[in-house]
């Protein structure tokens, strides 16, 4: 059986003439609000996340560490500082992932998508700002990190 196109746009045209396609969609989004909203976390995987975050942190500070015995000096501070810098954007990316893995709104799984490394250079470039603003930026980087996640 062929289906006439024609006819197919002719009948959507009538059901949006008449509201019907609307009245659908209506029904369709409160559907969507009225979804599930929970978030599924419990303590054994925040246990295994929070040791993910610990060795994360442990192996950039290890690698400081040892940076700063072997080369030392100014240059083996700012190298464990960096890498410091960057374990803790690792270890804030696991923790974020896995809250959001957790959390379902409205019948629909979250996801974050962000990396270490978009972390690292936001910081950074806050870091910056505040310093050349003299401290005022900084009043607005709780909304920053707010919108970054």
């Amino acid at each position: 059986m062929k289906v006439n196109p024609l006819k197919i746009a002719n009948l959507q045209s009538i059901f949006k003439h008449f509201g019907l396609i609307q009245t659908v969609m209506a029904k369709k989004n409160k559907a969507l609000v009225a979804g599930v909203s929970k978030w599924e976390g419990g303590l054994l995987s925040y246990i295994f996340t929070f040791i993910k975050m610990v060795l994360a942190l442990a192996i950039t500070v290890g690698l400081g560490a040892v940076v700063l015995m072997t080369v030392g000096g100014v240059v083996g501070i700012i190298a464990i500082a960096v890498l410091g810098l960057i374990g803790f954007c690792w270890a804030e990316v696991i923790f974020i992932k896995w809250d959001t893995k957790k959390t379902i709104i409205s019948g629909q799984r979250l996801k974050f998508t962000a990396s270490t490394f978009n972390l690292f250079l936001n910081i950074l470039k806050w870091t910056v700002l505040t310093i050349i603003t003299v401290g005022i930026y900084a009043l607005w980087l709780p909304i920053k990190v707010r919108k970054w996640q």
